[in-house]
């Protein structure tokens, strides 16, 4: 069975799990292949199977509009399965033409294909609802996007509504997702390479290091992190990194040196960043709302080594893991062993490639983080 992932491979999960589930494969003596193809990469990386650059002006347009479509035709005798991400088909009509949005999809039901969508993140995270939850971004005089107000939510609305009236089987990459999309499941990360090295125990550095990596300063809570940064450094000093704007393979390199990662203080959820970062060995912070913590196999919740801090409670979570070396070292390790465990690519491309063939299937029914 052929997987194609596409349009998108926004934080690496598409190719990731291609990967992955060509590895899996390959262990079991299996046919079949996977890949993933960009057609929006970021400017700094794509690592997709293949990456088609955006051109600009009205070749874009046509580009974002047609081009995934044309590729989807070209290759439809290519994948029995469509894995789709962030909410998109292949097909993306806007303005005048937007009545033909999505329309690809019961084209690709026809042909006989089985479609999976990953959501992940704001394409289903609705502000209506949102707003209400503690420090959330979608609180007024917070979020920075432009054009996001009720006229896009019930765009979005309507844009998901026909895409799961298509889709076979829905995924979403942060818990707090569910309450929008209530069909979907739970799924992990799995931007990581398909074999996690086992990482050195980390040597601190003589001044701490605290790395933060905003994708969006706004969205991420980054003013929480720098005032408690500045009331900590007369009583625990310590180096605050802002990773923004770098080549991804220089971005790595900053955590694997870091003492501790700050991820997100609003969304109420970790993500792909703090996965990278435990699989190195450095403990995280972050902000996990409980209902978001409810919403994921109890296993997953006691093992779960992310040391949760509200905006309030930051600079204490810091000072503790600043004066503790030792605290930081097991945190890593712990770490380690939930990515293992939690968020290899390969132990989720298992469970897919089985919920590719019987999509009604739930993937934690049979999913096993102890089998390697």
């Amino acid at each position: 069975m052929n997987v194609l992932h596409a349009p998108f491979n926004f934080g690496s999960q598409a190719s990731s799990l291609a990967d992955a589930e060509n590895v899996a494969r390959r262990q079991a003596g299996a046919p079949g292949r996977s890949w993933s193809v960009d057609f929006e990469p970021l400017p700094r990386f794509s690592a997709a199977t293949q990456v088609f650059a955006t051109p600009g002006g009205w070749k874009g347009k046509l580009h974002r509009s047609l081009r995934p479509f044309l590729y989807g035709l070209r290759h439809a005798a290519d994948f029995h399965v469509l894995h789709l991400y962030s909410g998109r088909s292949l097909l993306r009509c806007e303005g005048r033409f937007g009545l033909f949005d999505r329309r690809d999809l019961p084209l690709w039901k026809a042909l006989g294909k089985r479609i999976f969508v990953t959501f992940q993140g704001c394409e289903v995270r609705y502000r209506s609802a949102t707003w209400r939850r503690p420090f959330s971004p979608c609180q007024e005089g917070v979020c920075d996007i432009p054009g996001c107000d009720a006229a896009l939510e019930a765009r979005l609305r309507r844009s998901c509504e026909i895409l799961l009236r298509w889709t076979d089987k829905a995924f979403c990459l942060n818990p707090d997702l569910l309450a929008h999309v209530p069909t979907a499941e739970f799924l992990p990360y799995v931007a990581l390479p398909t074999e996690i090295p086992d990482a050195e125990p980390k040597r601190p550095n003589a001044r701490p290091v605290v790395v933060h990596a905003p994708s969006n300063r706004s969205i991420k809570g980054t003013e929480f992190l720098l005032a408690a940064s500045e009331a900590l450094q007369a009583t625990h000093p310590h180096e605050l990194r802002l990773v923004e704007g770098l080549p991804r393979a220089e971005a790595l390199e900053v955590y694997a040196r870091a003492d501790i990662l700050v991820d997100q203080l609003r969304l109420g959820w970790y993500g792909a960043l703090a996965v990278e970062a435990m699989a190195r060995r450095v403990p995280v912070v972050a902000y996990l709302h409980e209902a978001d913590l409810a919403r994921i196999p109890p296993r997953m919740r006691e093992e779960l080594p992310i040391q949760n801090a509200t905006p309030d409670s930051l600079a204490a979570a810091l000072a503790t893991l600043l004066e503790d070396a030792a605290l930081r070292e097991e945190l890593g390790r712990r770490g380690l062993r939930f990515v293992r465990r939690w968020h290899h690519p390969v132990k989720i491309a298992r469970r897919l490639l089985d919920l590719y063939r019987n999509p009604d299937q739930s993937f934690w029914a049979e999913y096993d983080p102890d089998r390697d």
